[in-house]
């Protein structure tokens, strides 16, 4: 019974980040120049590789005399497939471009919770080791990810079941990745190492299944992926900061 209320509960902190973000509005802030900064770059890279790509392509001497709807198609699968493989690099680089937003954010979020750093970094020094962290954590994930596709081909060869099962490990090791990099600003402001990050979302699931079930529909959406992770962030802040109240 216990479980099942802990579950229940988790989907209520949902939207208590709504009114979380209402009452501080100190934190759009945080929430919107790492968006901009993210769409921005997203469309500069889109738009320089997508015109390096047509210039190459359309020189070529078999496809410059061709007619002009051989042109137009071949300008929109260009114009496609740069515009996807835009999306799939910045969902990689999106956090740790919004690292030192979000690290920032969650410091002044446990300040306000009552919790205290023993020193006083300062900013620079701060925004450095934001970036650190979302590094070394991107090549952590980069590297389970990896595990994770070639475990998904090893099984892909058993069939049908094979890629059942795969396709569902691929898509809960994802997800759960997520949300172990959605807590890692808190347990890191709070001196969890690393390891023990990734234990404690796995030994506190049940709190963070509201979290986990909405990042598995958000991070396989294109562009959603990238504005949703301010507010994972948040959601997880939140989370940890209830079940650890200081008195």
């Amino acid at each position: 019974m216990r479980n099942k209320s802990e579950v229940i509960k988790s989907f209520s902190q949902l939207p208590k980040v709504f009114g979380y973000i209402s009452k501080n509005a100190w934190i759009w802030a945080y929430l919107i120049v790492p968006w901009i900064l993210n769409l921005l770059l997203l469309f500069i890279f889109w738009f320089i590789v997508f015109n390096s790509l047509q210039t190459s392509i359309l020189g070529l001497g078999f496809i410059a005399g061709a007619a002009g709807i051989w042109t137009g198609i071949i300008n929109f699968v260009l114009f496609m497939v740069t515009g996807f493989l835009g999306v799939l690099v910045f969902y990689l680089l999106a956090t740790i471009i919004a690292s030192p937003f979000n690290g920032l954010m969650v410091e002044s979020m446990l300040k306000r919770a009552g919790y205290s750093k023993n020193t006083d970094e300062g900013l620079m020094r701060s925004i450095l080791y934001e970036i650190l962290r979302s590094l070394k954590f991107e090549a952590i994930k980069l590297t389970l990810i990896i595990l994770f596709i070639l475990g998904s081909i090893l099984l892909g060869f058993l069939p049908i079941i094979g890629v059942f099962v795969a396709s569902v490990i691929t898509y809960f090791g994802n997800t759960y990745l997520a949300v172990v990099e959605y807590y890692d600003p808190v347990l890191s402001s709070t001196g969890i190492n690393v390891k023990d990050r990734f234990r404690y979302v796995r030994t506190n699931i049940r709190s963070n299944f509201g979290l986990f079930m909405l990042s598995g529909l958000m991070i396989y959406i294109p562009i959603i992926n990238i504005l949703y992770i301010p507010f994972a962030v948040i959601t997880a802040t939140l989370t940890y900061i209830n079940s650890h109240p200081k008195r």
